[in-house]
C-alpha cells in the first residue's frame, strides 16, 4: 500500500528550511519539542517520520536527553535518510533501555526537477535512471553489524519514490554544471520490510546462492557490484548470521548460521 504526497507549486528556487511539506503530511501540529530538531530536517525525513508515526504515533519526543522522531507503543523510532554510522552513537545507547526501531529508505525511483535561480519556473523534470534495491541498504548497514544482532533493534527498510530538487543557480557542483541541490521531497513509500534479527536480514541473500560461496559468487548471483556484495557479507558476518567457513585462493568462503 503506498503513501502518497501531493506535491505543492515551489514558489521559486526551494530551501528546505522553508518548506511545508511537514504540514502536509500532518507533521507539524504534532510536533512535541521546539527546538533544533523540526528545523534540521529535510521534507524526505519529516514525510518519512509522518509515515512510520502513523496515526497514533507521538512526533519528536523528548526522551533520555534526546530528542526521537516518533513513538509508537514502547518503540522508539528514528528515521536516518544519510549515513548510519552518524547515528549509530544514538541508537547503540537506545537500544540499552528500549525497543528502538530504525527506517533507512532507498531510492527505487527517483525524479530530479531543476528550478530557475528566480521565480517559479521549472526548467526540466526528468526520472533518474538509477534504481535501488533493498540490497544497497548494505552500503550503510556495514556501519551498524552490532547493532543488528541486539535483542532491541529493528530494522526496516523502505523502497521509495522521490524527487530531488535542484536550482539554477550557478553555485553547485561543476559536476552539475553549476546547478544546486536544494531538498529532497517524499513521492511515495512503495513498500517496506521489517528486520528483527540478522537472520531475518539473511533472507535477502539470493535463494540461488549456494553455501559456502564467495564475495564474487554472491555479487553474480545478486546482480550487484562486488564492492556492495562484499559489505553484504561483511556486514551479515559480522551480526552473526554468516560465517566464515575456509578460503578459495585468497577470497573468504561463507556460510548461512543457523538461528538458534
Amino acid at each position: 500500500m503506498s503513501y502518497r504526497i501531493e506535491p505543492e507549486p515551489q514558489a521559486s528556487c526551494p530551501e528546505p528550511q522553508n518548506s511545508d511539506q511537514g504540514t502536509r503530511t500532518g507533521y507539524q501540529e504534532r510536533v512535541e519539542t521546539v527546538g533544533i530538531g523540526t528545523r534540521a530536517q529535510t521534507d524526505l525525513h519529516r514525510a518519512l517520520v509522518a509515515w512510520a508515526a502513523g496515526d497514533t504515533g507521538r512526533i519528536e519526543v523528548e526522551m533520555d536527553g534526546s530528542v526521537i522522531d516518533a513513538v509508537r507503543g514502547e518503540t522508539l523510532i528514528e528515521v536516518q535518510t544519510s549515513s548510519l554510522g552518524a547515528i549509530r552513537p544514538k541508537l547503540e545507547r537506545l537500544v540499552e533501555e528500549h525497543p528502538v526501531r530504525l527506517v533507512h529508505p532507498r531510492s527505487a525511483r527517483k525524479w530530479l526537477r531543476c528550478y530557475a535561480a528566480e521565480g517559479d519556473e521549472i526548467l526540466w523534470e526528468r526520472r533518474s535512471p538509477k534504481k535501488e534495491s533493498y540490497l544497497d541498504a548494505f552500503g550503510e548497514l556495514v556501519y551498524i553489524p552490532k547493532l543488528l544482532k541486539h535483542p532491541n533493534f529493528e530494522l526496516e527498510l523502505v523502497l521509495v519514490e522521490r524527487r530531488e530538487l535542484r536550482c539554477n543557480d550557478g553555485q553547485g557542483s561543476w559536476r552539475r554544471k553549476g546547478i544546486s541541490i536544494v531538498g529532497q521531497e517524499l513521492v511515495q513509500v512503495l513498500e517496506s520490510r521489517r528486520f528483527a534479527s540478522p537472520n531475518d536480514l539473511a533472507s535477502l541473500l539470493p535463494p540461488t546462492l549456494d553455501d559456502p560461496f564467495s564475495v564474487s559468487a554472491l555479487a553474480k548471483a545478486a546482480g550487484i557490484r562486488n564492492r556492495l556484495a562484499g559489505r553484504m557479507a561483511y556486514t551479515l558476518y559480522k551480526a552473526g548470521a554468516l560465517e566464515r567457513v575456509g578460503k578459495r585462493g585468497k577470497a573468504y568462503l561463507y556460510g548461512r548460521v543457523d538461528e538458534t
